[in-house]
């Protein structure tokens, strides 16, 4: 409550009663609330799981890449990411502490998967094997995959093993200005992100607007 954006979290709170279709979470909150029988809190995704790569450099200088399905919003200007301890992935950002996150695509779909299915460890050149190419990042010391429209560059900010919780600071969003719209936003019918269902192991396309966010539930009062 002694966050100055501590507003924010009680106008969508407010929203979310009235349209009953929360499509916000609090990783906090949900660690604390989402308990199980163990004691272990979880921290669960809303509205699907979207398809992060996470490209970062190697002990060897080689660009890298990995498929999370879990993460999201963390605080602002923070993400986190579920990410195993034994994923060399994990080895090697705990290592350079720098790396960005691009949304997977339907063109990429099957180069998205394969990067998350195929270790490092076997094929240390798996990247370019999936077809993908890079540039390194002038924001921090990670590549940015060419091929998929969005990338989000990021610092290390700390890693919880036992929870697999790994927070960033997002440095920087750089987006191709061929997903943008007329306003200079992301349109995500043209950014077509993969989003993964990891109860029937299927990805999805994104489908078609079917309200309007914080107008919807206008007509409920």
């Amino acid at each position: 409550e002694d966050s100055p954006y501590y507003y924010l979290t009680k106008l969508a709170a407010k929203c979310t009663a009235k349209r009953m279709v929360p499509d916000y979470i609090s990783e906090k909150k949900m660690l604390e609330f989402k308990v199980d029988k163990n004691g272990e809190g979880h921290c669960f995704t809303c509205m699907g799981c979207r398809s992060f790569l996470t490209p970062y450099i190697d002990e060897n200088g080689k660009p890298n890449a990995m498929n999370a399905a879990w993460g999201g919003i963390h605080e602002e200007n923070e993400l986190f990411i579920c990410l195993d301890p034994s994923h060399k992935t994990t080895e090697n950002i705990l290592l350079k502490k720098e790396f960005t996150v691009s949304i997977g695509t339907e063109d990429y779909v099957a180069a998205c998967d394969y990067v998350g299915i195929v270790s490092g460890n076997d094929v240390p050149d798996k990247v370019s094997k999936a077809g993908f190419t890079v540039t390194k990042s002038d924001k921090v010391d990670a590549p940015i995959i060419n091929e998929l429209p969005m990338a989000i560059e990021c610092r290390m900010k700390s890693f919880d093993s036992a929870r697999c919780e790994l927070i960033a600071e997002i440095v920087n969003i750089s987006v191709d200005e061929s997903v943008l719209n007329a306003k200079g936003l992301v349109d995500p019918m043209k950014l077509r992100p993969i989003i993964y269902d990891g109860l029937n192991k299927d990805y999805y396309g994104f489908g078609k607007v079917v309200g309007k966010a914080f107008g919807e539930g206008k007509k409920l009062f």
